[in-house]
């Protein structure tokens, strides 16, 4: 259907866990009369669960991952870890839940073109997939972008003896590489090397599954902050303790002291000292089924697969070399976050009715919380709010990589104290992102409580550590300084 010319009160580009949890916000003060468009290039919700690799699976407890108060409906057991399938499934669902709640149009196959803000409204442009352009006025648009993870293709190489693929195009469980028994390198040591190199092994026990690992990528114990049992009243740690420790020993400068502090404080790895953390949760019996099935770790960076006069080897950034056996298998496992290039763009326009969610402008680290908490902030204009810090997670990545997790956890609890003052408390009851709920509520409460009394003291000290990645050259602080 054309709806070119079409009024409405929220334009949301982007169906993933961003805009989703935008258009939850959006719907509660819009309500059943109101009129919301949402705008997506895929021809479905749910963003890059439509193209990541089959076998993945959540790293948390499926309930944390949605959309505002929507919570999941499939029958799961609290600490199940979802598939993709049944991801994408709740995704749906919450669109649905949405669509209850409030005038919904969609239009999928559609990518947003441009924008315009004149007489109070904003004018904006979308393109389908077969070229043809329509406009739209809203009241707020929300560009709900994200990290826009992009798919990982095979890795270029010279040699045409081994064989390069993506974990995105072909499930190793299955496909041409389960099928044979060549050599693999995993390479890449984040959570998709992790879930990759764990499928093979478990797959195939006794095959040889070296992991070309970087520097190490250290997790947050899933044991740990999500326990079970009699644990859940005990024992554990709150993701809101991992999130405030983390800011309290982060100076801004000194994230090798703090990843130390981490890996002795419920930090694991399979690897041995890992140097770089980027949120990422792993369960001990995952990491132990990792180092019992792997066949070596190797810290270094992938360069090329080329052939010599008398062998194939993998060439490393440190110019070592590594012999490959001929059909040797090369799986693309490479990070995704924070690595594209897109234009630098505030997280929302000086009149507060646009509102752009990206890592180029984060204001926490994850893009659902963002989503979530910038757009009640939209709804009730209280954007641009001076208190906020924006931090640019692509030039932090690019200049210190080791300080990405201590300085997306900084600035998260810097900002949920901001959240807290200007928002009233629905707003953050309602929310069922919060991990904390994992637990009772007595410690729930409990932890809230000292979160209220302590964000004060701990938002001047987060602050410090913030204002000192700027004199890094990283931008950083608010919309008017950083």
């Amino acid at each position: 259907m054309d709806r070119s010319g079409e009024h409405y009160d929220v334009v949301v580009v982007g169906a993933g866990i961003a805009g989703l949890n935008a258009l939850v916000a959006a719907s509660d003060y819009v309500g059943r009369q109101g009129k919301v468009l949402v705008v997506d290039r895929r021809a479905s919700p749910g963003g890059m669960w439509n193209d990541t690799y089959d076998y993945v699976r959540m790293h948390q407890p499926h309930p944390f991952f949605t959309a505002g108060d929507v919570r999941w409906n499939q029958g799961h057991r609290r600490e199940h870890l979802a598939t993709k399938n049944e991801v994408l499934q709740h995704l749906r669902h919450c669109l649905d839940v949405v669509a209850c709640r409030t005038r919904l149009d969609t239009r999928w196959e559609s990518e947003y073109v441009a924008h315009v803000e004149r007489d109070g409204m904003v004018d904006v442009t979308v393109r389908a997939t077969d070229g043809t352009t329509g406009s739209v006025t809203t009241k707020r648009l929300v560009k709900a972008f994200g990290y826009d993870v992009p798919t990982n293709p095979p890795l270029q190489v010279s040699s045409e003896r081994v064989r390069s693929v993506s974990p995105d195009e072909m499930d190793v469980r299955s496909g041409a590489i389960a099928q044979d028994s060549a050599p693999v390198w995993v390479v890449g040591g984040g959570k998709t090397g992790m879930d990759t190199a764990l499928a093979l092994v478990t797959a195939q026990p006794g095959r040889d599954v070296r992991m070309l690992v970087g520097g190490g990528t250290a997790f947050i114990a899933r044991d740990t902050m999500f326990p079970t049992g009699r644990r859940r009243w005990l024992g554990g740690k709150r993701a809101i303790q991992y999130t405030s420790d983390f800011s309290l020993h982060f100076d801004g400068t000194n994230e090798g002291e703090v990843l130390d502090w981490f890996l002795a404080n419920g930090g694991i790895s399979p690897v041995d000292a890992p140097r770089d953390f980027a949120f990422g949760i792993l369960g001990r019996d995952e990491a132990a089924a990792l180092r019992a099935g792997v066949t070596e770790f190797v810290h270094d960076y992938f360069e090329d697969a080329a052939d010599s006069e008398t062998s194939i080897d993998l060439v490393l950034r440190s110019g070592a070399r590594r012999p490959l056996d001929e059909g040797t298998w090369l799986v693309n496992c490479t990070g995704y976050l924070s690595r594209k290039h897109t234009p630098y763009e505030p997280y929302c326009s000086p009149s507060g009715r646009v509102l752009t969610i990206t890592d180029r402008s984060a204001v926490t680290h994850l893009t659902s919380f963002s989503g979530y908490y910038l757009t009640h902030l939209m709804m009730r204009d209280l954007l641009p709010l001076n208190e906020l810090y924006e931090l640019d997670m692509v030039e932090l990545r690019e200049k210190a990589k080791q300080a990405l997790g201590p300085a997306g956890f900084t600035l998260s609890m810097h900002n949920f104290g901001v959240f807290f003052d200007a928002l009233p408390t629905k707003v953050f009851l309602t929310n069922q992102l919060n991990y904390d709920l994992w637990y009772p509520m007595p410690r729930t409460m409990a932890g809230a409580v000292r979160f209220m009394a302590t964000r004060r003291r701990a938002v001047a000290r987060q602050r410090v550590a913030l204002d000192a990645l700027r004199e890094r050259g990283i931008r950083s602080g608010p919309l008017a300084q950083s």
